[in-house]
């Protein structure tokens, strides 16, 4: 679902990726994904890269948003930043889908300030 997600919001916001080293992404899988999440489109991006077998890591906010049910279908782990033990158990579920072959992606530093 991650890469529908990814090919419609690409779509949709007229993206066009032009990627050197696309191949590398799928050299070892499962993988995790780190990437920097600076603007709202990052995600589109990285969803349109990794493509298939891949779940998306997120802040439970987003749970409740628009976007919230798409997400939710696509499988992403929603994740409590505020209350650490509640992080930590959200992410329980994650080792599993590495077991299982599913990479994930998750952007650490995602969070933006205008005062930087």
């Amino acid at each position: 679902m991650t890469a529908v997600l990814g090919d419609l919001g690409t779509s949709l916001a007229g993206v066009k990726l032009a990627a050197k080293g696309k191949e590398n992404l799928w050299v070892k899988r499962p993988a995790v994904f780190l990437f920097n999440h600076q603007s709202n489109a990052d995600f589109l991006i990285m969803a349109k890269l990794v493509c298939k077998n891949t779940v998306a890591i997120t802040k439970k906010e987003l749970k409740y948003s628009p976007v919230g049910p798409l997400f939710q279908v696509a499988g992403v782990v929603f994740i409590d930043r505020k209350n650490r033990d509640k992080a930590i158990e959200a992410m329980k579920p994650v080792i599993d889908v590495l077991k299982k072959g599913t990479s994930v992606a998750i952007a650490p530093e995602g969070t933006r300030s205008y005062d930087y």
